[in-house]
C-alpha cells in the first residue's frame, strides 16, 4: 500500500475513474492520501460518464441537472454514481439489454452488499430496494427507463402501487419506442376498473399510462380520424418525448431529491405546488388529447384530433364555487370538433392539486373535467357530473408546449 500511496494523485484519480463507484469508495477508505486523490467530485462525475458511454445503449442522463443539484458536494456525487452502479446490477437481474453484455459474477457489481446504503433491505427484495434510487435517477432521465422497467411491476406488482412506483412507470412508458402489449393487457383486465373510479394520484398516473398507449397507437394507426371536422384542420401531434418533460425545480426554494435519501415524496409534492403557481399555469401554451372510454382492449382504436392553443388566464374569482382556489379560463381553444373554452378552478387538496372545470364548445356542448396536476402535466377525466360525482366518459391529458415557459 505504501508504494501505491507514493503514486501521483493524478494517477490515483485516473485509476479510480477507470473502476466503478463502489470500488472507488472502497479505495477511498484505505488511507487519507488515497482518499484525497479519489474521493472527488470530478472522479465520480467521470465514473458516471464512463458508465453512460460503455454500459448503456443510449446516453440520456441529464448530467447538467445533476451538476446543478450536487455542485461540489462529493457525497451527493457519490450517491448518484453508486445508484447508477446498482442500476446496472438491477438491470442484469431483470435481464435487461446492456451494451456490452456483462456475464454474471464477472462484474464487481455482483459483490455490492445491498445493505451498504439500505441496511433495512433484503437482497431478495430487489424490486422494492430499487425504489430507493430509481425514481431519483428517472428524474434525471437515466437510460434504464428505456430498458423495460415497467415489466418488473407487471410480472409481480407489489400489493399497492404508490405515486413513486407510478412515476417510474409513466416515465418508462413515455420512453418506450412503441406499443407495450403486456401493459395494455394488464390495463384492459384487472386494473381497467381504476380508470373508471380510482381517485388517488396513483390511480390518475395509472390512467395516464393507458392514455399514452391510446395516443401512441391511435396517432400511428391509419384509421385515426384526421381531421374530425374539415373546417377545424387540427393535425395529430405526438405526445411529448420523455426528455421534453423537465423535472427541474420551478423555484429555488427546494432541491431535487438525492438517491437513497427517501425524499422523493417530499420533492413530488413541492414540485406540484410550484407548478400550481399562477405564473407557471398562465405562461405559454398547453395542448393535449381527450380519449374515449370504449373497451379496455388492445384492438385498434381511433383518437380524435388534439386540443390546441390552450392559454390559461386569470378568471373572475366570483365565477368559482371553490374557496381559496385559483380560477383560470382558456378561451379560443380548438380541436377537431369546434372552438371551445376551458373554465375552472385549481385547488389544493390533501394529496395534490386538482382542477375542477368545464369544457364548453361554441356550439353549446359542455363536458365536465376533473384533472390533477402532475409532473407530466394535467391528467384526468372528462364526462358528466351527476349527483356530485363525475361519471367518466374518457381521459384527458394536457402538457405544456414548452414545459420551461
Amino acid at each position: 500500500m505504501a508504494n501505491f500511496e507514493s503514486l501521483p494523485k493524478e494517477l490515483i484519480a485516473h485509476i479510480a475513474t477507470s473502476s466503478d463507484a463502489y470500488s472507488c469508495l472502497q479505495l477511498a477508505s484505505t488511507c487519507c492520501t488515497i482518499r484525497a486523490a479519489c474521493y472527488d467530485t470530478l472522479v465520480f462525475k467521470e465514473i458516471i460518464k464512463n458508465s453512460q458511454q460503455y454500459q448503456w445503449h443510449k446516453n440520456s442522463l441529464d448530467l447538467t441537472v445533476i451538476e446543478h443539484r450536487c455542485n461540489k458536494n462529493v457525497s451527493a456525487w457519490a450517491r448518484y454514481a453508486v445508484a447508477d452502479e446498482l442500476t446496472i446490477r438491477f438491470a442484469q437481474e431483470q435481464q435487461a439489454t446492456l451494451a456490452p453484455e456483462v456475464e454474471k459474477q464477472t462484474s464487481s457489481l455482483w459483490n455490492i452488499p445491498w445493505s451498504f446504503w439500505a441496511p433495512q433491505a433484503r437482497a431478495g427484495g430487489s424490486k422494492e430496494v430499487a425504489m430507493l434510487w430509481l425514481p431519483e435517477l428517472f428524474i434525471e432521465q437515466h437510460p434504464f427507463m428505456l430498458d423495460g422497467f415497467w415489466r418488473v411491476y407487471l410480472d409481480s406488482p407489489p400489493p399497492t402501487l404508490t405515486a413513486k412506483h407510478l412515476f417510474c412507470l409513466v416515465t418508462a412508458v413515455l420512453a418506450a419506442p412503441g406499443q407495450m402489449l403486456g401493459l395494455e393487457r394488464v390495463l384492459g383486465q384487472g386494473r381497467g376498473r381504476r380508470l373508471l373510479s380510482g381517485d388517488t394520484m396513483a390511480d390518475y398516473l395509472w390512467g395516464l399510462c393507458w392514455t399514452i398507449l391510446q395516443i401512441r397507437s391511435g396517432v400511428s394507426n391509419r384509421l385515426s380520424v384526421w381531421p374530425f371536422n374539415d373546417s377545424a384542420r387540427v393535425p395529430h401531434i405526438p405526445h411529448p418525448a420523455v426528455e421534453q418533460i423537465h423535472m427541474q425545480p420551478l423555484s429555488n426554494d427546494y432541491e431535487l431529491p438525492l438517491p437513497f435519501s427517501n425524499n422523493f415524496d417530499q420533492w413530488f409534492s413541492k414540485h406540484i405546488d410550484a407548478m400550481a403557481a399562477g405564473e407557471y399555469l398562465t405562461s405559454g401554451k398547453w395542448q393535449g388529447y381527450y380519449i374515449h372510454f370504449g373497451s379496455f382492449t388492445i384492438a385498434a382504436r381511433q383518437v380524435d384530433p388534439p386540443m390546441k392553443e390552450i392559454r390559461f388566464a386569470p378568471d373572475d374569482p366570483a365565477s368559482s364555487d371553490v374557496k381559496d382556489g385559483l380560477p383560470l379560463i382558456a378561451s379560443n381553444c380548438h380541436d377537431g370538433i369546434d372552438t371551445f373554452t376551458i373554465r375552472g378552478t385549481f385547488s389544493k387538496q390533501d394529496d395534490g392539486v386538482v382542477f375542477d372545470g368545464k369544457k364548453r364548445y361554441t356550439h353549446g356542448t359542455v363536458w365536465d373535467w376533473k384533472l390533477r396536476l402532475t409532473p407530466f402535466g394535467l391528467v384526468g377525466y372528462w364526462g358528466t357530473i351527476r349527483e356530485q360525482r363525475l361519471h367518466r366518459s374518457g381521459a384527458v391529458w394536457l402538457w405544456k408546449v414548452d414545459d420551461r415557459a
